[in-house]
Parts: structure tokens; sequence; C-alpha cells
């Protein structure tokens, strides 16, 4: 349901941060008696692209989800969440090319929309979907990399399968490679933020604080299947 054009096309459940540990040690074969990158080469959006392709390619699928929970030390070892010891995946991606439409998953408000395009690892488009009814009061869901040509306006009510965007890429995306970052948020620690200061919403968090932000961030997939 949330994309719409793929529903036909074949899908598996991979681990980046595996597949990087995979990538580099075969780069660094390569590479063997050469010059080696002072930082990681999967840092650029377009190399990590390639990465994603060809991980496609040996599966046989068109896409490919997954990253919940993911300690991701090896996919983004030199980015700034070295320097904050963030490697925890609060969301969930689905690794889909740029262009590919977005629908809704039932239901909801949008509430927020936000493009921040920091090329050190924005969010890029991004807007917070709030479920209609009794699930509204206890979560919302962000949907972030995405393109700028938002469909819907703040305060409008998308129904199920509701085309609303389109998957952004680098470097208006916060520069990452093509894929839809969705996340799920507690109502009220999303309502904290938004008092606060929802600049300090971020996509990861320290391996040391996984048990509380497990709480505060579930697993959005089973949320939206439950619509």
């Amino acid at each position: 349901m949330i994309f719409p054009n793929l529903q036909l096309e074949k899908f598996k459940q991979v681990n980046l941060d595996q597949e990087a540990v995979k990538w580099r040690k075969k780069q660094e074969k390569q590479m063997a008696g050469h010059w080696k990158p002072l930082v990681n080469p999967l840092l650029d959006a377009q190399i990590c692209q390639g990465m994603v392709d060809e991980v496609h390619r040996e599966l046989g699928v068109a896409f490919s989800r997954g990253g919940f929970g993911e300690d991701r030390r090896n996919l983004w070892e030199d980015s700034y969440l070295s320097e904050e010891n963030k490697w925890v995946h609060l969301g969930e991606d689905l690794n889909v090319s740029a262009g590919t439409l977005v629908a809704a998953p039932g239901p909801v408000t949008l509430i927020h929309a936000h493009a921040d395009e920091d090329p050190e690892g924005g969010w890029g488009q991004m807007v917070i979907l709030s479920p209609q009814g009794e699930l509204g009061k206890e979560i919302v869901l962000i949907y972030a990399h995405l393109a700028k040509n938002i469909r819907k306006k703040v305060g409008e009510v998308l129904m199920m399968g509701e085309v609303f965007a389109e998957v952004g890429t680098a470097p208006l995306n916060g520069n990452w490679y093509d894929h839809l970052h969705i996340q799920a948020v507690k109502r009220k620690h999303f309502d904290y933020l938004l008092k606060k200061d929802l600049v300090e919403l971020d996509g990861y968090g320290k391996p040391k604080d996984r048990k509380r932000l497990e709480q505060l961030f579930p697993d959005p997939l089973p949320i939206i299947d439950a619509f």
C-alpha cells in the first residue's frame, strides 16, 4: 500500500550494515597495495546507491526493506553519527528508486512538513502523519527523504492509498542514497519535541539508550499493517 506502483514487484529484507561490511571488504581486496580512502566512501550518496543497486541485482528484487533497530556503525562510519555515537536506526528504510510514488497507509492527517536539506545527513523533505481515530492519540508517523513536490498541505486528510509524495534523491533528500525512511514516534514524545525543539528529532540514537528508544520509537511497519 505504501508504493502503489510496486505492489507486484519482488522485495526482500536486507541488513545494510552487514552489506556495507561485505562491500568494503571487497573494495579493500581490489585496492590491495594501492591507496585507500581516508573516509568511508559510502558517505558519497552515489557510491552508496551503487552498493544498494548491486545488492538488489544479486537478490533479484526491485527493492528492499529493513533497518529498524539496526546498528549501522559500519555503514555510516566517519559521518556525523560517529561524533555523537548514534548508531541505532530508529526507523524502517524502504530502498526504492527516486520518483517512486508514496501513498498514505490509511486515513491520516498531514500535521507537519519541513525541508531539511543538510548535506551531512538531513531529513530532506519530510512530512509527519497523524492516524485518524484512537491510533492518532498514541503515535505519529514520519516519512522522510522525499522529493519537494508534496501534493498535500498541512491540515489535509489523506485516505488509504492516496498518493501524496515521491521518493527524493541526493543532494536534496539530505544527501542520502535513494530511499524512504519511515519512523514511528509516540505521540507524547512528539508533542514534547514540538514544544521544545523539533530539530532534536533524529533517525538514529545511541546504543546505550536502546531500551528507552524502543519505547519512544516503535517499529513502524506493524503499526502501518494495523490500519
